[in-house]
């Protein structure tokens, strides 16, 4: 039948994506070129459907290679990584769920802190502008975690039951010592006197609300007043956050207060997940290494990187989608879980929130994932760069989940660094002598194409 029939109209080419029709030449192209409708889907299907396919079947023999089956195993990479990240995990670690401990759940949804993109200085530029008012700029860097994320799924998790413990004057104490591995809901401050150490990043990070009378002049120029947001910034104080030790220990160590402790859970302390973190580290360093492998390596960094978010599936946001009739209306409306609905032609969509749902992922996973990498951009600012660096020498420009943007006094690096602490015994809290950092990173550097006016350079820091 489709051989017999004609080249449709012209309006039977409309694109509702683009909401325009095909142009009077093209459609002359079309009619000049096929006979029939047949030759038409023909060649859309070798042009379009057949390499979709053929690359859906490249993607199922790449999770072959790790026992997967894209099938069967989940309907999305955050699902197949999640199972592939379950499936090299430690045999004697598992991780307890929330049934009949929504508190604690809870408290681990409601202290979920995203990833941070913080602006702290709007413009530097090389032989241009000051460093902190003082020293001209002579260099921007940019230094790139580059495994951030995967870094932090190889540390220490919260692993096992959860066990509420009764606070006790000692808690902090234990934090410090190591002996308490876990979680603690407290109040946190930075004291007056630490206010200029802490200046520049603030070390509590946190979601909060913005109204258009905390926006700037300029900003408020551009925005209506009602306008409404929540943000993540960094801040001198939480109250009642929910802090794994690993970052409330560094905190304490660096002169914090913590006060009103409400709420300690103890965990094992163990690192389930470094067979997972091995494996795609060792793809991605093939792939860097030979265009061979660079798919393979593209594939396993994004495996990498989405594992832990699928634990953080926030499950109260998923919907049913009804299609009902007129004479369902009012029935639908009328439920306590009613969400939205939109007109159709004939009939409502209705969206309606779950009425139950099964918490079967462990949220305390990404919740440590997040907080561990907060921990170490803080560490890269205040143990590395800030220790061996003097502040008159360098200023932060902006800082972007794993990565920050820094302005330089000096055009190399080691003329830095601190006469004080440019002996080889020097030490960072990273376990690495100076010389030894100086040298790693300067072997990666990679010159930014189209940026030499700016004078930019990206480091990797592993």
């Amino acid at each position: 039948m489709l051989k017999q029939s004609s080249i449709p109209e012209k309006k039977w080419f409309y694109n509702d994506l683009t909401r325009s029709n095909v142009s009077d030449c093209n459609y002359s192209k079309i009619k000049s070129k096929y006979d029939n409708l047949f030759e038409v889907l023909k060649d859309y299907n070798n042009s379009d459907v057949r390499p979709a396919v053929e690359a859906a079947k490249k993607l199922s023999q790449f999770f072959n290679t790790i026992s997967l089956d894209i099938h069967k195993d989940g309907i999305s990479i955050t699902g197949l990584s999640l199972k592939y990240l379950w499936n090299t995990k430690e045999n004697d670690v598992e991780f307890q769920l929330f049934k009949g401990n929504e508190e604690l759940y809870q408290k681990y949804r409601d202290n979920l802190v995203g990833r941070p993109s913080i602006i702290f200085n709007h413009y530097q530029e090389k032989d241009k502008t000051q460093i902190r008012g003082g020293k001209l700029c002579k260099r921007i860097m940019g230094f790139d975690a580059n495994a951030l994320y995967l870094w932090a799924i190889g540390q220490p998790m919260l692993c096992g039951d959860h066990q509420r413990v009764d606070i006790h004057d000692n808690l902090l104490s234990d934090v410090l010592n190591g002996s308490f591995y876990g979680a603690i809901e407290c109040d946190i401050e930075v004291p007056d006197h630490l206010k200029s150490y802490f200046s520049e990043m603030q070390p509590v990070f946190k979601n909060v609300d913005i109204s258009f009378h905390n926006l700037s002049s300029d900003t408020q120029k551009q925005v209506k007043t009602s306008y409404q947001s929540k943000k993540l910034i960094g801040s001198f104080f939480g109250k009642k956050v929910l802090l794994i030790t690993d970052v409330l220990q560094w905190y304490l160590q660096k002169g914090l207060i913590v006060s009103n402790i409400t709420y300690a859970v103890r965990y094992e302390k163990k690192a389930p997940f470094k067979s997972f973190v091995d494996t795609v580290s060792n793809a991605r360093r093939a792939g860097d290494k030979s265009t061979d492998y660079k798919l393979i390596g593209e594939m396993m960094k994004l495996i990498g990187n989405s594992a832990y978010g699928k634990c953080l599936t926030n499950f109260e946001k998923h919907e049913t989608v009804k299609i009902v009739s007129e004479t369902a209306y009012n029935k639908n409306i009328r439920r306590n879980n009613y969400k939205s609905h939109e007109d159709l032609i004939e009939g409502y969509e209705f969206h309606l929130r779950k009425s139950s749902f099964k918490q079967c992922l462990p949220i305390q996973v990404g919740f440590a994932v997040y907080q561990l990498a907060k921990l170490r951009m803080l560490q890269f600012y205040y143990d590395f760069i800030d220790y061996y660096i003097d502040r008159s020498d360098f200023e932060y420009c902006e800082m972007d989940t794993d990565s920050a943007y820094i302005a330089f006094s000096s055009a190399s690096f080691e003329d830095l660094v601190k006469p004080c602490l440019k002996q080889p015994s020097s030490k960072t809290n990273m376990n690495c002598s100076v010389e030894m950092i100086l040298m790693k990173t300067f072997c990666m550097i990679n010159e930014l194409p189209g940026c030499s006016n700016w004078n930019i350079r990206v480091i990797r820091v592993c």
